[in-house]
C-alpha cells in the first residue's frame, strides 16, 4: 500500500482548498437560508459548494501515485472538472443576473449550460492525461479543452471582479473584508485555477497552487470572522 499512497503538494494545497470553499460555502448557505429571496447568495453557496466538491475528487490522486492507477485518475480528472465548470457556471450567474433583464437572464443561463455541456463532451472526447512529478500534478488538458475551460473560467471570474467593483464602494460599507476577500479569490485562484488546466511548466504550475490556495484563504478567513460573529473594518 505504502508503494500506492504518498502526500503530495498538489493533494495538501487540494484538500485545504476544498475545506476553505466548504466553510465559505457553509457560510453562505447560512445567509441563504436565513433569505431565500436572496437570489446572488444562493448562486455563491451552490457555486462553491460544487467546486469544494470537484476540490474533493481533485485531491484523491493528489495522495496516489498517479501512473500506478491512471485510468482511476482521469476518471477523477473529468469528473471533478466538470463538477468544477457547472460552478463556474453558477458563479457566472451572479453578474448576469444583476446585470441583464429577467428574459436575457434566462437566455444567458441556458447560453452557460451550454457550455458547460460542450466542455464535459470535449471532456469526454479528449481526456486529460495526468502526470505526478515530484509532489506536484500535471494535469495536461489538450489544448482545446483547456481553452475552453480557461475562457469560460476567465469570462464567470472576470465578470464577478467587475460587478464588485462598479459596488466596491456600497459592498464595503456593509463588509470590506467580505468585498476585499471575494475580489483577492477571484484574481488569485482565477490565475492560480486557470494555470492548472492550461499549463504545464513545473515550478510554474507550484506558483499557480499556492495561488489558488491563498486565494481560498481570503474567503476563508472572511467566512471564519463573520460565522463566528466578528467583525473586521
Amino acid at each position: 500500500m505504502s508503494d500506492i499512497f504518498t502526500v503530495s503538494f498538489s493533494g495538501v494545497v487540494m484538500a485545504f482548498c476544498a475545506l476553505a470553499l466548504g466553510f465559505f460555502s457553509l457560510w453562505r448557505y447560512r445567509h441563504y437560508k436565513a433569505n431565500p429571496a436572496n437570489s446572488v447568495n444562493y448562486y455563491y453557496w451552490t457555486a462553491s459548494a460544487l467546486v469544494t466538491f470537484g476540490f474533493t475528487l481533485y485531491l484523491i490522486p493528489g495522495f496516489i501515485e498517479v501512473s500506478r492507477i491512471s485510468d482511476t485518475v482521469i476518471i477523477l480528472a473529468i469528473a471533478a472538472t466538470v463538477i468544477n465548470v457547472t460552478g463556474f457556471g453558477y458563479f457566472f450567474l451572479i453578474p448576469i443576473y444583476s446585470w441583464l433583464s429577467k428574459e436575457m437572464f434566462v437566455l444567458g443561463s441556458h447560453i452557460i449550460g451550454f457550455c458547460v455541456f460542450g466542455i464535459a463532451a470535449m471532456l469526454a472526447i479528449t481526456p486529460p492525461a495526468p502526470i505526478w512529478m515530484d509532489g506536484i500534478i500535471h494535469w495536461r488538458f489538450a489544448g482545446l479543452v483547456a481553452l475552453a475551460i480557461l475562457t469560460f473560467m476567465g469570462a464567470a471570474f472576470t465578470s464577478n471582479v467587475f460587478l464588485l467593483l462598479q459596488h466596491f464602494k456600497r459592498l464595503s460599507e456593509l463588509s470590506h473584508l467580505n468585498v476585499v476577500a471575494l475580489l483577492g479569490t477571484f484574481l488569485l485562484t482565477g490565475f492560480g485555477g486557470g494555470y492548472l488546466y492550461a499549463g504545464d511548466n513545473h515550478e510554474i504550475l507550484r506558483i499557480a497552487y499556492i495561488s489558488l490556495g491563498v486565494g481560498l484563504f481570503f474567503v476563508f478567513w472572511s467566512a471564519l470572522k463573520n460565522f463566528f460573529g466578528a467583525k473586521i473594518r
